[in-house]
C-alpha cells in the first residue's frame, strides 16, 4: 500500500523509517524536521521486500553500481557537478528495481545536495555504496545460506535461535559461510498500528537485511519453500501451510488458493458423486471450442449441474439418476 505522492528528494531532507508488526513489514519516508505524518508510506507482506531482493537478478545492477560507485569517489574528490549528475541518473534508474535501491537513491540525492551547499561536506553513503557494489554476491550468498541454516523450518527446524546458536558458536574464525551481523540503528517507538516496536532508521542495504533476519529469529519466525512455485515465504504463526500467498504472475492465482483446489481435487478423485460430474463437465467444457454450444449455455448448465450434485450429495438424488441428468444434451 502506498499513501501520499511519490518521493521528491529535493524538496528537504527525508528519513525512512522501517519495521515489522503483525504479518506486515512497513517503510515510511518522513520530512526530517517532521515526523508526524509520514509523506510515504510502503506495505509489504512480512519479509516480502527482502525475498524479492534475493530473487531478483542482480547481473545487470553491478555494472551500474560500479559506475555510480565510480562517479561519487571522482565527486567526492574534485566536487565536480558532472560526476554527481551522472551518479544520480544512474541512482534513479537503479531505483525503479526495488524499494532497497529506491533508498540508496534517496540517501545518496540527499548528500549530494548537501554537499554541494557545503563543500566540505563528506558522503558517508560512499561507504556503504562500496560495500555494496563490491560485495553483493557475498550478501546475498550469505542471507541464502542464513535462511536454508536457520530460518527455513524443513531444514533447520521451528527454532531458529537454537539453531542460529549452533550454527555460530562454531564460527570462531569468521567463516564467510555465515552471515555477519554488525551494530545496526535499532530504536523502540509507537508505531500507526498503536504498537512498540522496534523501528529501523538507515539507507544502508546491509542493515535493512540483517534488521529482516533479526527480526525473524526474535520473533521465532520461520521460512518454508512453496510445494507449488518453490520461493520461500514466511510462516507466521504455527500452522502447517504449504502454499505461499505471495503476489503471483499477473492474471494468475496465488499459490495459495492453487494448492488449496489442488488438495481439494486429491481429496475427491476417489469420491464417485465427483468423478461422474468432472468428466462431464470437462467434456462439455471442450464443446465450446469446438463449437458446439456457446459459453453462455454451459455456464448456465454448470450452474444447474453443480446444484444437481449436491443434491446426490445430500441423498436427495441417487447417482443413477444424477448420471443420467448429466447425460442429457438439452
Amino acid at each position: 500500500m502506498i499513501i501520499g505522492r511519490s518521493l521528491r528528494y529535493q524538496d528537504s531532507d527525508l528519513l525512512c523509517r522501517m519495521y515489522y508488526c503483525g504479518d506486515r513489514e512497513v517503510f515510511e519516508f518522513y520530512r526530517e524536521y517532521d515526523k508526524s505524518i509520514p509523506v510515504s508510506r510502503r506495505e509489504h507482506p512480512f519479509l516480502e521486500s527482502l525475498l524479492l531482493f534475493l530473487e531478483m537478478d542482480h547481473a545487470s545492477d553491478f555494472p551500474q553500481l560500479n559506475q555510480i560507485e565510480s562517479d561519487l569517489t571522482e565527486y567526492s574528490i574534485y566536487r565536480e557537478q558532472q560526476y554527481a549528475e551522472n551518479a544520480l541518473q544512474e541512482l534513479q534508474e537503479l531505483s525503479k528495481r526495488h524499494i532497497y535501491y529506491e533508498i540508496l537513491n534517496m540517501a545518496c540525492s540527499q548528500q549530494i545536495r548537501n554537499a554541494n551547499n557545503c563543500h566540505d561536506q563528506p558522503l558517508d553513503v560512499l561507504n556503504g555504496l562500496l560495500l555494496i557494489s563490491r560485495n553483493l554476491n557475498m550478501y546475498m550468498y550469505q542471507t541464502h545460506q542464513f535462511l536454508e541454516h536457520v530460518l527455513d523450518i524443513d531444514r533447520a527446524g521451528r527454532h531458529p535461535k537454537d539453531q542460529m546458536q549452533q550454527l555460530y558458536e562454531h564460527d570462531v574464525g569468521g567463516d564467510a559461510f555465515s552471515f555477519r551481523f554488525h551494530p545496526i540503528p535499532i530504536s523502540y517507538e509507537l508505531v500507526k498500528e498503536g504498537q512498540i516496536v522496534p523501528v529501523l532508521y538507515s539507507s544502508n542495504i546491509l542493515d535493512i537485511i540483517e534488521f529482516a533476519l533479526r527480526t525473524c529469529v526474535e520473533r521465532e519466525i520461520t521460512v518454508r519453500r512453496c510445494k507449488n512455485c518453490g520461493r520461500y515465504f514466511a510462516r507466521i504463526g504455527r500452522g502447517k501451510v504449504e502454499y505461499c500467498g505471495r503476489s503471483p504472475a499477473k492474471g494468475q492465482a496465488t499459490c495459495r488458493k492453487t494448492g488449496a483446489f489442488q488438495q481439494w481435487t486429491i481429496k475427491q478423485k476417489d469420491n464417485p458423486i465427483f468423478k461422474v460430474y468432472r468428466k462431464e463437465y470437462k467434456k462439455r467444457f471442450a464443446w465450446i471450442k469446438a463449437g458446439r454450444i456457446t459459453a453462455e449455455a454451459f455456464y448456465c448448465w454448470s450452474r444447474q449441474a453443480r446444484e444437481k450434485r449436491d443434491e446426490c450429495k445430500q441423498g436427495q438424488l441417487s447417482l443413477e439418476e444424477f448420471q443420467a441428468w448429466l447425460k442429457k444434451e438439452d
